[in-house]
């Protein structure tokens, strides 16, 4: 990646000041960091000093670190989180795969957490002896881009070592990260283990007293030949074998590997179709990565399948467990064989643990005398729920138990997945529940005496957070601001609401409750009336298969004046995506409406005393295919709705005028655009003149961008083609609009610098179409998503978003919060590939003894500022050469406008 700069056109000199760097920073860090980036080309990977992979370092982003906002107050123009109650609450998303590894005096809990309800992520917690969650909401092991599953944990007496499969480079890879017993994770940017054509997955690792032995199913040799590879990793974290060890490359495919060791050598235990049905086999690996067993040793060779193998030592012989299938997939039990070190198989015929029993994916565990064995049981088959069942086994084989105990009984509800540890005095065994939600489970677990008692009868809650919020939505009222969000405090997501001043004041810091009905409440919208406003949702009260529109009005004081509700459209079917606007004394709520099998766009009109005056609701687009996702406007006239619109098999943007009293005067739609391979996620505003639509946009195939075009309010596209509001590296997606004092502002989800994770970028498009100004908004730790905006009184705008909150001043979230900032403006250029660069990219990274910037065009109110690291003004800039040898070295920023409002900030490294 290469660091560039954009220097505006319009440059006018005015005054001379000072600059120095803020304390503590190392400017020549800084300078070493852009010199070896200047010199790296697109897709090069190998490490910039003090850089994590895949991650621009800190001291070279625009926008605001994790903590924008000070604790004792808002700092100009910083980000600040709308609610910040910090109650803990089961994590929101999946929390699923958990792993176990103890240190001695705590476990290390981890597994893939999908709280940020994006790609799923590596988090942890340490859990005592006595069941307390040392870390109750988490603490994230590996968040970065894209996919991270499907964890595994060791301890080497210092520190554990945390592995995982992640698709940050496109394929799935290894990686995996240290983590001191006090939670310090000292591979934040992840250790990359193994790296080769196609995938790698399912990594298990051990620790032989000298190093870690990572091993993973492996598609290098071809996608229909799934082999088992290791690697050795030190206790420093240097991967030994970039190469990979070759464990298992026999026919067919190997999966599902297990490793322990015992002292001299590891075993590796796998799950194998080498004879056409699945078989445990497995082979050991010496502590200098020989494998001992090159052809492996058949461990199970019973009839049907046998999958899933774990494994335990007992200080004398291995114990390998396995899901054993014999026949029909109601007669699934758990079998297993002691197997010696020296790799003789002690029990060919298996040992029955639980036969017949429908149990799957096993755990072992040894407590110095007898082993402990778990699995997940199912019951039922439609619907099938899972509990988790155990028995113990003796180190020489026999069952102590006349038949197996529940660690977690049955309920209605799903308990699987399990896994094991032992702390010296008693099991803990961990699985995913989904008490909480069907379909989103938590992690939890509970402790099993060695004698088979279980401690935990309820399960002990591992996985919380602080509660998520999503999908915000903004309104005005000619006072404050109301942000509205979907929160998920009791499990299921309810509407909550809270007022911000044009300040940024939050007056209702812990949020009120807007709808907290039944099931789920998704997808707010709002207008204000010139009284109060209405907040219309989607939701389930009335089924989780069938969502209606629902909505109530919310007074300035944050009143809500219709605690149950108001039905808008509770019909037969599918209702989602509302949208509503205000205009000639009613409001305008649309939708998409499954009543006609495919999605239609329906609406209703609601007077102010809440009164639904089309209770039937009216027809907007009921063209062949799907419309989906609209939105509305008022020109002071009509309302303009537009929407996804698939009558001609890919999507395009289809608009419709319709009265204020509901008639709709393009009842066959107007075509905004019907460019190439699909457009998405519209947005509008109205200036008094034009609207300006705004969309994701996939002519370029591979990538989205943000497009617009004006309509007037007679219903004729200006443009045609489309204005290309962003065509940035990657992908620029879920634009949103408003209008301000004389220009739109466009901003939208973008992932130019780091893949897989969006931050917010925007820019100005003036009213006749002219694009100024493309610029990072908001860029913090994770993800930013979900960008709404309002305008407020004067000039004053405001911005909210869904972003990643960890540890905001003294609370600690690690969770999706909604964020606000207020009057954001474009400021910057980030990082981008040279083939991206439009033709403005101009400028030194690097500059020494003098800034050149380019010729003015000589507009009428323009200025250009160069600031300090601390955004004091070091000196006015000229057009052409500008003489900085006096400047101490450093980062600097050049700042230019245009009547003060249409503002670009690039970055400048200052040397000697």
């Amino acid at each position: 990646m290469r660091l560039y700069i954009l220097i505006p056109l319009v440059c006018v000199l005015t005054a001379l000041g000072s600059a120095q760097p803020e304390p503590g920073f190392d400017p020549g860090a800084v300078v070493r960091q852009a010199q070896t980036l200047r010199n790296m080309s697109p897709g090069d990977s190998r490490d910039v000093p003090g850089r994590d992979d895949g991650e621009i370092p800190s001291q070279l982003k625009t926008g605001n670190p994790q903590e924008p906002a000070a604790a004792d107050g808002l700092l100009p123009g910083a980000e600040f989180m709308i609610d910040t109650s910090n109650a803990l609450v089961p994590a929101p998303g999946s929390q699923s795969s958990a792993a176990i590894g103890f240190d001695g005096t705590n476990y290390l809990v981890v597994w893939e957490d999908q709280r940020g309800g994006g790609s799923p992520d590596i988090v942890g917690a340490r859990v005592t002896p006595g069941g307390a969650v040392l870390d109750p909401a988490g603490f994230t092991i590996s968040q970065a881009t894209y996919d991270q599953r499907h964890p595994a944990v060791a301890f080497d007496g210092t520190n554990y070592l945390v592995v995982w499969d992640d698709t940050r480079r496109g394929v799935l890879d290894i990686y995996g990260a240290r983590v001191t017993p006090g939670a310090a994770v000292l591979d934040p940017a992840g250790v990359l283990i193994a790296q080769a054509t196609n995938d790698r997955r399912n990594p298990a690792v051990a620790f032989d007293g000298t190093d870690f032995l990572v091993v993973w199913e492996d598609d290098r040799n071809g996608l229909d030949s799934t082999d088992v590879y290791g690697a050795r990793v030190t206790t420093g974290g240097t991967v030994l074998d970039t190469a990979g060890i070759v464990v298992s490359r026999a026919p067919v495919g190997q999966f599902a590997p297990a490793v322990g060791f015992d002292g001299t050598n590891c075993l590796v235990a796998w799950h194998d179709t080498r004879s056409g049905a699945a078989d445990i086999f497995g082979a050991r690996v010496a502590p200098d990565g020989t494998v001992l067993d090159p052809n492996g040793r058949n461990i199970s060779l019973a009839e049907g399948q046998q999958t899933s193998p774990a494994i335990a030592f007992d200080g004398t012989n291995y114990l390998v467990v396995w899901q054993d299938t014999k026949g029909p997939p109601i007669e699934i039990g758990i079998y297993g064989a002691r197997v010696s070190t020296g790799g003789t198989v002690l029990d060919p015929a298996g040992k029955a643990i639980a036969p017949d029993s429908r149990g799957a994916f096993p755990s072992v565990a040894f407590d110095g005398t007898n082993y402990f064995v778990a699995w997940s049981e199912v019951h039922g088959i439609i619907p099938a729920y899972y509990s988790v069942w155990g028995r113990r086994m003796t180190a020489s084989g026999e069952l102590l138990d006349s038949a197996a105990s529940a660690v977690a009984p049955a309920r209605l509800w799903s308990q699987q997945y399990v896994a094991s540890g032992f702390d010296g005095t008693n099991h803990l065994v961990l699985w995913e529940d989904c008490r909480n939600k069907v379909g989103e489970p938590d992690i939890y677990g509970a402790r099993v005496t060695p004698a088979g008692s279980v401690i935990d009868s309820s399960g002990l809650l591992i996985s919380q957070s602080a509660r998520g919020q999503y999908n915000p939505a903004l309104g005005f009222d000619g006072s404050n601001f109301l942000a509205v969000w979907e929160g998920d405090r009791s499990g299921y997501t309810d509407i909550y609401g809270a007022r911000v001043t044009p300040d940024g004041a939050v007056l209702d810091p812990q949020g009120f409750v807007i709808s907290a009905a039944a099931n789920w409440q998704y997808q707010p919208a709002l207008a204000f009336d010139g009284t109060n406003y209405l907040v219309v949702w989607q939701d389930y009260r009335n089924g989780i298969d069938e969502p209606d529109i629902y909505g109530a009005r919310v007074a300035p004081d944050g009143t809500v004046l219709d605690p149950s509700g108001i039905a808008i459209a509770a019909v037969a079917d599918r209702q989602g995506y509302p949208a509503v606007s205000f205009g000639d004394g009613e409001f305008t709520v649309v939708w998409q409406d499954g009543r006609n099998s495919d999605y239609d766009i329906y609406l209703a009109r609601v007077a102010p005393d809440g009164t639904v005056l089309d209770p039937t609701a009216i027809a907007v687009a009921q063209a062949a295919g799907d419309q989906l996702k609209p939105v509305v406007g008022f020109d002071g006239t009509n309302y303009l709705a537009v929407w996804e619109d698939y009558r001609n098999s890919t999507s395009d943007i289809y608009g419709a005028r319709v009265t204020a009293t509901g008639a709709v005067l393009d009842p066959n739609g107007l075509a905004v655009t019907q460019a190439v391979s699909g457009q998405h996620v519209p947005a509008l505003d109205f200036d008094g003149e034009n609207f300006l639509v705004a969309w994701e946009d996939y002519r370029r195939s591979s990538h989205a961008d943000a497009y617009g075009a004006r309509v007037t309010p007679a219903g004729t596209v200006l443009d045609h083609s489309g204005i290309a509001i962003s065509t940035a590296y990657n992908d620029q997606t879920s634009p949103a609009v408003v209008f301000g004092d004389s220009s739109f502002l466009v901003v939208w989800e973008d992932d130019r610098t780091k893949p897989g994770t969006s931050d917010i970028y925007g820019t100005w498009v003036s009213t006749d179409g002219a694009v100024v100004g493309d610029g990072a908004i908001v860029w913090q730790t994770g993800s930013q998503v979900g960008p709404v905006l309002a305008h407020g009184a004067g000039s004053r705008l405001f911005l909210s978003y869904e972003g990643w909150a960890g540890m905001i001043g003294s609370n600690l979230y690690n969770a999706m919060r909604v964020w606000g900032k207020m009057d954001p403006t474009p400021t910057g250029v980030a990082e981008m590939p040279s083939a991206e660069l439009r033709t403005t990219n101009r400028g030194p990274t690097i500059v020494r003894g003098v800034l050149r910037v380019p010729a003015s065009s000589a507009v009428r109110g323009a200025s250009c500022v160069l600031l300090d690291i601390s955004g004091r003004e070091a000196m006015r800039l000229n057009s052409g050469v500008n003489d900085v040898s006096r400047l101490s070295p450093g980062v600097y920023f050049v700042h230019s406008s245009i009547d003060n409002r249409l503002s670009t900030i690039a970055k400048v490294v200052v040397t000697r």
